[in-house]
Formats: structure tokens, C-alpha cells, sequence
């Protein structure tokens, strides 16, 4: 069983997916965010090959299932069983659906079927599926060569199979039909080839043979059993353990490839582009590489021979054998990415090729360069190593830090139908503009000052009785997992999530409800103070169970209030002003990138992580690294290094940044990072669960000097570091992918006035 979600998912870029996921949005994938492919790719290959050449399969109808009609399973096997019965009504071919009766079940399921063909019921010998496997058993199965009507005769027909089909195609004009087992279990196939010479089995030495490529070892074995005088079918009984074995039974333009199902996952069936687009398509079948991108062919000069030119990926430093099956094209060379392959060889009495590739120019090349760290698989270059810049990236917090022109958050009331919980006005992020990534949000409100009379009159109630400390209480909404963090003036009073905070019963979203006390000393009296609050966003909830209205749980300060004896009367009203990334929705400073590419720090609203930056106050900047040093408070920092790559040109080297999982005594951090001014990732200590992070050619310059930017938030009182920073080769492929454009739009003073941050 399959789930076609999703196919490529890719990057979760500035929080642009649902709170649950994380940086690399690619689970379940075929094609992993870094490109590379796993086996549930090679399993859609396989489906998209078998769908592909089976037309018959297009026309098909449900004509019954094991549901209405238990007799489709010899006696008791069908009780872990389901199938279902498609059939085409113009050529008959059946088309058997089964799966295990209980879909999460982890054990094995066994049943014998029973069959409709053409020459009436037949039972298939004992079928082993593999936990939550489904199968896609066929009978009269034609082969689909590209120029027969349904109705017309066909070279190859199959009975019934206990195997599975992985495609039919003509390949060079020949008509080929490719089974493969599904375990170590002994295969059964019948096999109809009227009014050809397969029609002959009877004897090997009327023109059938039969052969290994490469030579099986003893624990495979093939075997045909004597012709059926009655109906005209030969049964062939096949086993594979060595995995690497190709099975072929022919006779003049027809073929019956058998393999294991490894090998059928291997192999790469592209339609030739040919020079002559009027001959019929064709195609090949390549076994081997890594990738096959596209083949092509085209006779060469004052030759009848043509040559096969093919472009994909193989993996650098393996040894690989490459084997094509052309059918009855004449070849005279092969290609490989431009490049010709001289040691080709040709099995004896077939249409086999072969040629061993072993790539492992890249080492070699990257050797001879100087200082160069990467030059296999598993090379990596420890950040730790590198020269860090350091600037804080809070000055919100301080006395002196102006927020004159940030947006007055003073809407009292919201479109939004989920309502503020309490406080007059309304902090939903998106009323203002900040929609994605953190928000920062200013509290003003003055101490009221009292007589002396009324001051000494507090003292002695507060001798008779101890009097409760003042605080804020505060809701606040980020989305699932997400954070925040609070200071009175410059005084750290904690963050979300705490050991204190919990869920307010009455919001939305998983909002964290908490009351941050004031420590003595903290609270300027008689004078004016300031709530700071640093807010993260994970993103806008999805619909769920197709309510809609759950994309519209807001993001930022649900309700707020002071608590404490005589709050009334000493504290006066809060009047709030908010900031999230520059510019808000409609004046994007960096358009290239675009709005998902910032938030609302005060280093990446001062471009501080763009290329370029020409860091004119760099007596604020300090030698320091986020993870030999780290930050020793509460906060956020903002660190910059040069990672100097110089990569050997014509190779897919996949790279990516790891983070080392902290130690409990590291304290807990977020991190977010820029290459290049591109945001790529944010990193959550106590969570995780992702600690790796691919990034792409094109984002990273893999000949020159690349600007790695990152921020350090701290949530702890104590501080925090990080654990450990490395950049890393996850695979090396050298094949097609050709030159990648680099585009990193530099800082840009005249779109970052320093008053509006």
C-alpha cells in the first residue's frame, strides 16, 4: 500500500506550512528535500512503469470483490485477505487487487486465489504478502508494444502469475515483458506467445534460449516445464536469491525478462529521442545508475550503427556495472553524459550491454586543492572552527531604544470572530500587518506616583500583611510549539513554555496563559515603564475536519492584565506598539525574496543577515561564536561567519547544515539561519526532532565565499549555546544536472531606513 502524499515536499520556508512541521517539509516524500530518492520512489517507479505500458488496465471495470463473494480464496486463506476484481470487457484480461484484510496489520498474509482466465477457473499456488503490502496479480495479461489493437494477435500473453508485471514495451523492435518475484518465494507464470515462435517451446534447440545476466549464483534456478498440448501454455517456474540476476527467455523478437524486485526498482525505461521523428517510439532498459535523466539516439556518420547517448547520476566512488537491454537496435557506441564508453561488452547471443562505471574523479580532484575540507561523503567543515561575528539582536529591551515608528497597536475591535479574551485592545499580529515569524511587542504604561501620606500608610499595611507582588498576566498565541519571552524594562521576568504556564481553556490554537511577576527593583516607580515581549509564529493553523474557520486563530497576545494588590491604582493603562518583519505585508524590502524571508528581529529587519552588509557600526560587532561562546542571559544574538567553499564543477554534491542535540544543561534555544540572505532553517533545542538541514546549490555558491547568518534566542535565564554546527556532504553524484545560477540579491541601504526598525 502507497499514499500518493505527497511526491516532493521540499522546504517549510519562513513558516509558510501548518505549526506541526518542521523545516523540512518533505515526510512521507518520494523525493526527500534534498533530492535524493528512496524507496518509496522506486516503488512509484515501479507502479508508474507497470500503468504505463498496461493499456488494458485502462478500460477495466470492478466486476466483484471477496467482500460479496468469498470464493475467490480457497478455504480458510482468505480470512487475512481482500481482493478485488477488475476485468477489461473487450480483451478479457483480469486484473486482481489484494491486500491484507487488516491494513495495519504487521504480520505476513498468505492465500491461495482463485482465477477467471480464458481457459477457465485456475487456482495460483500459495501467495506470501509482506506486512501492508498490496499486490496487483493479472491473467490474460497482453503485452501493449505500441502499434497492436486490443483485438489484433500479441507476441506474449500471460495466463496468470503469481509474479508481478512491471512493464511491457517494445524495445528496438522487440516485444519484451518484464516479471519480478516479491520475495524468495518460487514464482509461476504462463505464458502464451500465438502465432510466433514462443508458441515452440516444447524444445530448447527449436530456437528458444534461456540464460543469467549476470550469472546467477546456485541458489537461483529457472526452470520450463513441457508444453501444454490442451490450451498451448508452458509453464515456467523461476527463483532468484541473487539479487543482481537478470532471468531471459526468448526466441527471435520476443522477451520475458525476470528479476527480484530490487532489480525492477533499479531499472530505468526511457523513451529514446530519436533523430527520425517518424520511426515508431522505442526504448531501453538500463539497470545501474542512480538516475537516468533522458537517453537519446542517432546514427553516426558513414555507419549503420547508432549511438545510444544517455544522461543520469551515478554515486560517486561506488564501483557500478551498468547493463542495457537495446532490443534489436544496432548500437555501435554509448554515451554517458557526453562522455563515450569505451570498455562496453556484449553478452554472447543477446541484446545485453554492459560497461563497469567507477566514478571517483571528485576525491581525486578535490585533493589537489588546497585547505579544502569536503572531498568525499562524510567530509564536513566544523562551524566551530570558523571566525563568528557577535551583535545583540534585542536592543528593544533597553532604556534608550526608540520604537517611535512602529505600528500603534490600538484596534479595539476585530474582524476576527475568535475575540481578544481580556485587555482593551486587540494584539493579533495580522491586524497589523505581521503575519509570519516573530513579532515583537511593546508595552508602555507609567507607575502612578502616591503621597507621602499614603505612601507611609502602604508600609504599615504591608508590615502587618505581606503584600502580593505585581505582574502581567499574559495569553499568548504562536501556533503549536511555539515560544515567547517577557522582560519588564531590561529585566528578564521568564518565557513561554514554563513550568507555571498552561493552556487557557477559553482561546484557541493552544494559546499558553501565564503571569510573569515583577522582581523588586524591576518596576520603574513613578515613572514610565515597558512590557517587551518577543513572540514567536509557527505558522497558521490548517482547516481541520473541514471547518475552515480554524486558519483564522490569530497570533500574538490574546489578553493581558496586571495582577496584584492595588494594581488600579499604581499602574496605569498599557498602550501598546508592535513589530514584526519589515515593511509588514505591502512594503517588502527585499522583493527578491520576498515576505517569508524575515521576521521581526532587529538584526533582520536592519538586513544584518544579507550579502553585503556593510556593517558601518562595527565597533558594536564582537568576536564571539554562537557555539564556543553562546549568549549568558535571556535573549536574542545575532552571529555571521564566511563559509568558503571551492567544489570540483560538474558534480551534484548534496550538502547540508547539522546541529549537534544539546545536553540538558545547555539550556533551551532557537536558532533560525540566512545563506546567503536566504532563510533556511529554524532549529528548536528541546524539541527538535530535526537536527539536519539541506541546503541547495544555488542558495549555497559552491565556488566562493558564502555569507552564513544565524540567530541565537535564548529562553533560559542562564543563557545558552549551541551544542555543535557543521556543514556536511550527505552524497556526491556525478552526473547531468548542469550549471546552477547563483542568486543573492546584496543588502540595500536605501530600502532599510534605520528609523522605521
Amino acid at each position: 500500500m502507497i499514499n500518493y502524499y505527497m511526491l516532493y515536499g521540499g522546504t517549510n520556508w519562513g513558516q509558510l506550512a501548518f505549526p506541526g512541521t518542521y523545516t523540512s517539509y518533505d515526510y512521507g516524500s518520494a523525493i526527500s528535500e534534498d533530492r535524493t530518492l528512496n524507496e518509496k520512489y522506486t516503488e512509484l517507479k515501479r507502479q508508474s512503469l507497470f500503468l504505463r505500458s498496461s493499456k488494458e488496465f485502462y478500460e477495466t471495470e470492478v466486476v466483484g470483490d471477496s467482500k460479496r463473494d468469498p470464493n475467490y480464496f480457497d478455504g480458510e486463506s482468505g480470512n487475512h485477505a481482500f481482493v478485488t476484481e477488475l476485468r477489461n470487457p473487450t480483451s478479457g484480461a483480469g486484473f486482481y487487487i489484494v491486500r491484507a484484510l487488516n491494513s495495519t496489520s504487521i504480520k505476513a498474509t498468505k492465500f491461495r486465489l482463485n482465477v477467471l482466465t480464458s481457459v477457465g477457473l485456475k487456482q495460483l499456488p500459495e501467495i506470501t504478502l509482506s506486512p501492508r503490502q498490496s499486490r496487483i496479480l493479472v491473467t490474460d495479461y497482453q503485452i501493449s508494444s505500441g502499434s497492436e489493437n486490443l483485438d489484433g494477435p500479441r507476441p506474449i500473453k500471460l495466463l496468470y502469475t503469481t509474479s508481478s508485471v512491471l512493464l511491457s514495451a517494445r524495445i528496438g523492435g522487440h516485444d519484451v515483458l518484464y516479471l519480478f518475484s516479491n520475495g524468495d518465494e518460487q514464482a509461476s507464470q504462463d505464458i502464451e506467445h500465438a502465432e510466433t515462435s514462443l508458441l515452440k517451446i516444447a524444445n530448447l534447440e527449436s530456437g528458444y534460449w534461456t540464460r543469467s545476466f549476470p550469472e546467477a549464483g546456485q541458489a537461483s534456478s529457472f526452470q520450463i516445464s513441457s508444453q501444454d498440448n490442451t490450451d498451448g501454455y508452458r509453464k515456467i517456474n523461476w527463483r532468484i536469491r541473487d539479487g543482481d540476476a537478470i532471468f531471459a527467455l526468448g526466441a527471435q523478437d520476443s522477451l520475458v525478462l525476470m528479476t527480484s524486485k530490487r532489480m525492477a526498482g533499479e531499472v530505468w525505461n526511457p523513451i529514446l529521442v530519436q533523430a527520425d521523428s517518424f520511426s515508431p517510439p522505442t526504448s531501453v532498459l538500463i539497470w545501474g545508475p542512480w538516475l537516468v535523466r533522458n537517453a537519446s539516439i542517432s546514427m553516426t556518420e558513414n555507419s549503420k550503427k547508432s549511438v545510444l547517448r544517455i544522461w543520469g547520476d551515478l554515486e560517486e566512488g561506488l564501483r557500478k556495472e551498468v547493463i542495457i537491454y537495446v532490443g534489436g537496435l544496432a548500437i555501435g557506441a554509448v554515451e554517458w553524459n557526453g562522455k563515450k564508453i569505451h570498455n562496453i561488452s556484449r553478452a554472447p547471443q543477446s541484446d545485453f550491454l554492459s560497461f563497469v562505471y567507477y566514478p571517483n574523479s571528485f576525491k581525486s580532484s578535490m585533493d589537489n586543492k588546497l585547505n579544502n575540507q569536503l572531498t568525499q561523503v562524510g567530509s564536513r567543515i566544523d562551524l566551530q572552527t570558523l571566525h563568528w561575528s557577535y551583535r545583540d539582536s534585542l536592543p528593544e529591551i533597553e532604556s534608550t531604544f526608540s520604537d517611535e515608528k512602529w505600528t500603534e497597536a490600538t484596534i479595539e475591535d476585530s474582524n476576527n470572530h475568535y475575540k481578544k479574551l481580556y485587555g482593551k485592545y486587540y494584539l493579533y499580529a495580522c491586524d497589523y500587518g505581521f503575519c509570519n515569524g516573530a513579532t515583537i511587542w511593546r508595552g508602555h504604561f507609567l507607575h502612578k506616583c502616591r503621597s507621602f501620606f499614603q505612601d507611609q500608610h502602604q508600609v504599615r499595611l504591608d508590615v502587618q500583611k505581606e503584600s502580593p507582588m505585581l505582574g502581567i498576566n499574559l495569553t499568548v498565541a504562536g501556533g503549536d510549539f511555539f515560544a515567547a519571552s517577557v522582560w519588564l524594562n531590561d529585566v528578564f521576568l521568564g518565557s513561554l513554555p514554563n513550568s507555571t504556564s498552561k493552556s487557557d481553556p477559553k482561546s484557541y490554537s493552544k494559546a499558553l496563559m501565564n503571569t510573569f511577576y515583577f522582581p523588586p527593583g524591576s518596576l520603574k516607580k513613578c515613572r514610565a515603564n515597558i512590557i517587551t515581549v518577543v513572540q514567536d509564529s509557527m505558522g497558521m493553523d490548517q482547516t481541520e475536519d473541514g471547518f475552515s474557520d480554524t486558519v483564522k486563530h490569530p497570533r500574538g497576545i490574546l489578553g493581558y492584565k496586571f495582577e496584584g494588590q492595588g494594581v488600579e491604582d499604581s499602574l496605569g493603562e498599557i498602550s501598546w506598539k508592535v513589530q514584526g518583519q519589515l515593511g509588514g505585508f505591502y512594503k517588502l524590502p527585499d522583493p527578491d525574496r520576498g515576505i517569508y524571508n524575515e521576521n521581526g528581529f532587529y538584526g533582520i529587519r536592519s538586513g544584518w543577515h544579507l550579502p553585503g552588509y556593510d556593517g558601518q557600526d562595527s565597533s558594536k560587532w564582537r568576536a564571539l561564536s554562537p557555539v564556543s561562546h553562546g549568549l549568558t542571559t535571556a535573549g536574542i544574538g545575532f552571529y555571521r561567519t564566511i563559509v568558503k567553499l571551492d567544489l570540483e564543477p560538474g558534480y551534484d554534491v548534496i550538502l547540508s547544515f547539522h546541529f549537534r542535540q544539546p545536553q540538558a544543561n545547555q539550556g533551551r534555544y532557537r536558532v533560525e539561519f540566512w545563506v546567503n540572505g536566504w532563510h533556511m532553517g529554524k532549529f528548536v533545542s528541546h524539541l527538535g526532532p530535526q537536527t539536519r538541514f539541506p541546503v541547495h546549490q544555488g542558495i549555497l555558491n559552491y565556488q566562493a565565499d558564502n555569507y552564513f547568518t544565524l540567530t541565537l534566542w535564548a529562553l533560559d535565564e542562564d543563557g545558552a549555546k549551541i551544542s555543535g554546527l557543521e556543514l556536511v556532504v550527505d552524497k556526491i553524484l556525478e552526473g547531468g544536472i548542469g550549471p546552477i545560477e547563483n542568486h543573492h540579491p546584496p543588502y540595500n541601504h536605501s530600502m532599510r531606513n534605520p528609523l522605521d526598525y
